[in-house]
């Protein structure tokens, strides 16, 4: 007595399971890295700010020229003299404060920043503010980071 199954094709319940968790697990590890990549782009967006603000220093006195770099809510402009150097748009940072109204730091040709020059500037990460300070007469930049409970910059 030879019966044949008539077996409809398929999948499993096993099988299906396994592939759906399979699944929820590469999804989930993706989320992860796309906010770690976040961290990452925000630490790495200040630390460019910071350095420039030095370089823009440096650059006053190697050319012997004032210098600035000015700050708009998307971005900011290097000048030496008169001249455009370069600009930056902000990627994920927001301004919440600017340095004076003037919305600038300036350097004379000896380094020192100018009457304008010194003052914070605050930005505003997902779930951190981070404070750029120059001080006045050294031009020494300085950076302090703050943790905020909620994501309130986005």
């Amino acid at each position: 007595m030879n019966k044949k199954v008539n077996r409809k094709p398929g999948f499993t319940l096993i099988e299906l399971i396994l592939v759906l968790s399979i699944i929820s697990i590469l999804i989930s590890t993706a989320f992860y890295g796309i906010n770690n990549l976040r961290i990452f782009k925000e630490k790495h967006e200040v630390q460019r700010i910071v350095d420039d603000i030095r370089s823009t220093r440096t650059l006053a006195m190697k050319m012997r020229d004032k210098s600035k770099l000015e700050f708009s809510s998307i971005g900011y402009k290097q000048y030496i003299g008169e001249e455009l150097q370069f600009e930056y748009e902000f990627e994920v940072l927001n301004v919440i404060l600017y340095p004076y109204e003037n919305k600038s730091f300036s350097f004379t040709k000896r380094g020192s920043p100018s009457y304008e020059g010194p003052g914070t500037l605050i930005l505003g990460g997902k779930n951190k503010i981070y404070t750029i300070t120059v001080a006045p007469v050294t031009g020494n930049v300085s950076l302090k980071v703050k943790w905020w409970k909620k994501a309130i910059f986005y």
